[in-house]
């Protein structure tokens, strides 16, 4: 691959980040790859910046330029050999690198006074924090994060959110939800608030989980030690977290813009799906609450996700107003 004189070498560098990453280098690619990284060592520098920032895209940052980079790369991949040239293929793919390298540096933010994240109902966001630690915050929910000397301290105070921790042994991390305290070094888990209760799912690693101090302390309140696949429901009435093993792909589905539920009631399937939307959906008939649901609904769009039940479970949708949605039993 000869350089040409327009190109400059972050240009090149993003090119040969790309074509690595789509596993379609050849050895003869190789060797060119080897001789260039060799002229002189800014080569070195700016292609490791380029890989590093593209790996991490499935860890951190922002969903959406990490599936845009992943599918610039498929593309590139599966064209023929003739079209295998950088010139021709790959500006989208070295603009995706750029583009997802400029997000994540953007967000990074330093909190020594608490700073406040909020998302409207169907918004979904990735923010990364100060220490390295990814936070994707889900619809209709709101966080607040404070850096001390030697703790790292997140508020949910409403809504649902997946955090991917950066291991610090001399910083804990800690989440306050208003029943739950959760209490970490570095892992990944996912925390949802409910009506006086709040549920932990631990994804990879270990957790302290506990009773909240936001919320008065029973004298026999104990903590749990959950590890990756078990979850737990600390709710505000109960001395220890009652916990269970869970479906990862259900509980962090929220990421990808769906929602996964297996054999849940009706009536809850309804009131996790309004947390997405700003028309509200309501049962006509509480007959149907107990209803079982067993499936997947799409979180980015309301009719779809109301044609999925209508049709699954034989009901019908009437809309009331531009904010009320209720279903009847067909027929």
């Amino acid at each position: 691959m000869e350089q040409k004189n327009n190109q400059t070498i972050d240009d090149m560098a993003a090119q040969w980040a790309a074509r690595s990453l789509s596993g379609e280098l050849s050895a003869t690619e190789a060797a060119e790859l080897e001789t260039w990284l060799a002229i002189n060592s800014a080569h070195r520098a700016a292609f490791d910046s380029f890989i590093e920032t593209a790996e991490a895209a499935s860890d951190a940052g922002d969903a959406a330029a990490a599936e845009a980079l992943e599918r610039d790369l498929y593309e590139f991949a599966r064209t023929d050999a003739s079209r295998k040239r950088w010139i021709i293929a790959t500006p989208a793919i070295a603009a995706s690198i750029a583009a997802f390298a400029y997000f994540t540096v953007s967000l990074f933010t330093t909190s020594v006074t608490p700073t406040r994240f909020v998302t409207q109902k169907g918004e979904r966001t990735d923010i990364a924090l100060a220490d390295g630690s990814i936070v994707s915050l889900n619809t209709d929910s709101e966080l607040t994060f404070t850096q001390s000397g030697g703790e790292r301290h997140a508020v949910l105070v409403s809504g649902e959110a997946m955090f991917d921790v950066t291991r610090d042994v001399e910083r804990p991390f800690v989440v306050t939800t208003p029943s739950a305290e959760v209490r970490v070094l570095g892992t990944r888990f996912n925390v949802r608030n409910l009506s006086g209760a709040a549920v932990v799912s631990v994804l990879s690693g270990v957790v302290q989980v506990g009773a909240s101090d936001l919320r008065p302390r029973q004298s026999d309140a104990r903590e749990t030690t959950l590890i990756a696949g078990q979850q737990a429901v600390v709710t505000n009435d109960a001395a220890a977290p009652q916990v269970t093993e869970f479906n990862p792909d259900t509980v962090v589905s929220w990421r990808s813009g769906k929602a996964f539920y297996e054999n849940e009631m009706l009536a809850n399937v309804v009131e996790d799906l309004n947390r997405y939307f700003a028309a509200k959906i309501e049962l006509a008939d509480p007959a149907l609450n107990d209803i079982r649901v067993t499936g997947g609904f799409d979180l980015n769009d309301q009719a779809v996700a109301i044609e999925a039940l209508t049709v699954a479970l034989s009901l019908r949708a009437e809309t009331q107003s531009p904010t009320l949605i209720l279903l009847y039993r067909d027929g």
